[in-house]
């Protein structure tokens, strides 16, 4: 909204680097455009990207509902 479009990753939002890093890779934390919208995430413990699969905790992060589902 600041910037009068919507933002295209984690550099437009102005948060603190630290914010933006994932604390099990030490990588910046995973974006993927949907849809429905974004998804931000962690890769977890296992430190693969699973592709913002939040299915069996694989991966971690906020997403659309539909994305959120887990089994």
């Amino acid at each position: 909204e600041k910037n009068g479009r919507e933002a295209t990753g984690l550099a437009d939002l102005s948060l603190p680097r630290e914010a933006t890093i994932d604390p099990f890779s030490g990588e910046p934390l995973r974006l993927k455009h949907t849809d429905e919208g974004w998804i931000v995430y962690t890769v977890m413990e296992n430190g693969v990207d699973d592709g913002g699969d939040f299915k069996g905790l694989k991966d971690y992060g906020l997403a659309p509902p539909k994305w959120r589902a887990t089994e």
